[in-house]
């Protein structure tokens, strides 16, 4: 065969080739079997999803001024352009994640100055007015 190798019988070379394509196949793991292949986070987020339903299935339907958990993630949830989002001490780091990006860095707000345009990014173009 091509690799060099001799054999006695029709029947050992088969074996052979067998053999060899068993080995191609077990190197070559299928992506089913790899835990990246789907994004880890993303299945770690859709598990949490799934226990956050079955917790939520399992609660009274109606729920009022009283209840203790549905207060909790009122008052936890970031809203874009609060004003006294700063002053909120007690922030869920996964909260944090989920918000919007700044779009305006350190190096940004420099050059920004530097060219005259002074107006942050985060502020809505419906908030400031236009000139020129």
């Amino acid at each position: 065969d091509r690799s060099g190798n001799k054999y006695a019988s029709r029947a050992e070379y088969e074996a052979a080739v067998a053999e060899e394509k068993a080995k191609r196949q077990a190197k070559h793991v299928s992506e089913a079997e790899l835990e990246w292949g789907g994004g880890m986070k993303q299945k770690r987020k859709k598990v949490e999803l799934r226990k956050a339903m079955e917790a939520e299935a399992a609660r009274p339907f109606a729920r009022g001024r009283d209840d203790d958990d549905l207060n909790a993630v009122q008052k936890e949830a970031l809203r874009w352009g609060d004003p006294m989002a700063h002053l909120v001490a007690k922030r869920n780091r996964m909260a944090l994640e989920d918000a919007a990006p700044s779009l305006v860095d350190s190096g940004n707000k420099r050059q920004m100055k530097k060219s005259g345009f002074i107006i942050p990014q985060e502020i809505p173009s419906h908030s400031w007015i236009r000139r020129g």
